[in-house]
């Protein structure tokens, strides 16, 4: 018997797991399937917003640094629940006291247990002659089909390679993927991790 509320050790020590609130099991199920329901029972339920705001404090204090960070659809509008093949964005807001040479935007994608899927980073010279009152204001759009049904939330950093750190975010912009638009419901119990490839396959005897 093992109990827990870390979910990277539960989905690495146990095939099956059951759910308990207050003692009274709620749900036994394969563990995949458990810790969806936990994330989605205990975190997005209620959640109709997922928006990162810095302190206002903290805008004189940083050469750069986040000032806002949320979860948009196509249209750019705020949401936190998406259908799989949603286009989803990712839209941030950086005050730029003193524009860096050098200094990148990076952002992971981190699973429901928190580890991280994948990474992209940007130059931001690239942006600054786009400056509106010290502030730029970035769309980063993740390739639909690509992430499968699953929550997740993003870590963002403001870096100098092989420098200081300059502003770094962890675990914000939280949200979901449903799986209704996906095969995912008529293979109960599979795990097809975080990551959806579209890859290339063919018979052998075809392949020149």
């Amino acid at each position: 018997l093992f109990v827990s509320h870390q979910m990277s050790a539960i989905a690495q020590l146990c095939s099956t797991s059951v759910l308990l609130k207050n003692g009274m099991m709620l749900a036994k199920d394969y563990t995949k399937t458990i810790i969806d329901t936990y994330i989605s029972k205990s975190e997005l339920t209620s959640v109709s917003s997922n928006k990162y705001i810095a302190s206002k404090n903290a805008y004189a204090k940083k050469e750069l640094l986040f000032s806002e960070l949320y979860t948009a659809n196509v249209e750019g509008d705020e949401k936190v629940m998406f259908e799989y093949g949603d286009v989803i964005s990712l839209h941030m807001k950086i005050i730029v006291n003193r524009p860096l040479m050098g200094a990148k935007v990076g952002v992971a994608l981190l699973s429901r247990t928190k580890n991280r899927v994948f990474a992209d980073y940007i130059d931001l010279k690239t942006f600054y002659d786009k400056l509106v009152n010290n502030t730029l204001t970035l769309v980063m759009k993740i390739p639909s089909k690509t992430i499968a049904p699953g929550s997740y939330s993003f870590g963002c950093g403001l870096v100098i390679p092989n420098g200081p750190n300059i502003d770094i975010v962890e675990d914000i912009a939280d949200f979901t993927i449903a799986n209704s638009n996906h095969i995912l419901p008529e293979m109960r119990g599979v795990d097809f991790g975080d990551v959806m490839i579209d890859c290339k396959w063919d018979d052998i005897n075809e392949v020149k």
